[in-house]
């Protein structure tokens, strides 16, 4: 899921990433070039993390670059993954030029709540996000968390409360459903 920011937006408005979304999946199937669209020379400003493959993951070899700007066209010197590529060239496709910010995830969603970003990926609903995002009506991804343990523990599963006073490592800002 992408989160959009509810707020009137100069460069990206939520009229236009629904129109840009579907504008997309026509323009994939006809061949018109970002250049011919109405919406050419905009830019949206994406945040997002570096270490959630196949989702999105800095590559191995490049040196890390927190901010850049992507051209349409072009691909980040730092990130790939599956939702980053769908992301990128649904942008492209209709003449956005990306200023994309790589941080750690609760820097990242810091980044929409202070409105320096427009689109948050990849990420989850949950009902405190959705009373600040707009989401597309459609996931860009599907995720399953699991819960991995020991081989030699003797833990049985029976829902969260089986993690009562065990530690447990998390990702700081990251959303791991409703309780």
């Amino acid at each position: 899921m992408i989160p959009i920011q509810k707020r009137a937006v100069e460069t990206l408005s939520i009229r236009k990433i629904t129109s840009i979304l579907l504008i997309t999946l026509g323009l994939w199937g006809s061949g018109v070039a970002a250049a011919d669209n109405p919406v050419a020379n905009k830019t949206v400003r994406i945040a997002t993390m570096h270490n959630y493959p196949p989702f999105v993951y800095a590559q191995s070899n490049a040196a890390f670059i927190r901010d850049e700007v992507i051209a349409p066209g072009s691909d980040s010197a730092v990130i790939r993954g599956y939702a980053w590529d769908v992301l990128r060239e649904s942008f492209h496709a209709v003449g956005y030029r990306i200023e994309l910010t790589v941080a750690p995830w609760a820097r990242a969603v810091m980044y929409m709540e202070n409105q320096t970003a427009d689109v948050l990926f990849p990420t989850s609903k949950n009902h405190l996000r959705l009373q600040k995002y707009a989401y597309a009506n459609n996931a860009l991804t599907k995720n399953n968390l699991l819960i991995y343990v020991r081989a030699d523990t003797d833990l049985q599963w029976r829902g969260f409360v089986t993690l009562s006073g065990k530690a447990v490592a998390v990702i700081r800002g990251f959303n791991y459903g409703e309780a």
